[in-house]
């Protein structure tokens, strides 16, 4: 799905995970493969997410989050 949802533009993608930090990693390394010319060299950001979300998904919940880039989104920061 979020390599569907990415589509052939530029992207930032995010991995949020709850107590899977190998499965996070894994997720974020296959990611960062399959959508190397959207990423456009940028990585693929992984985090934990914090305890209000934590208390309704569980441990082991792992999300992507996918930005599409576009004539409005933030510069790169140097």
């Amino acid at each position: 799905l979020a390599v569907e949802a990415a589509g052939d533009v530029e992207v930032e993608i995010a991995v949020a995970h709850l107590e899977s930090p190998a499965r996070a990693a894994t997720l974020a390394e296959k990611l960062a493969l399959r959508l190397e010319d959207g990423l456009a060299g940028r990585e693929v950001a992984v985090g934990e997410i914090g305890a209000v979300l934590g208390a309704h998904v569980g441990p082991g919940m792992v999300a992507v989050c996918v930005a599409r880039r576009g004539p409005h989104s933030p510069p790169d920061e140097a």
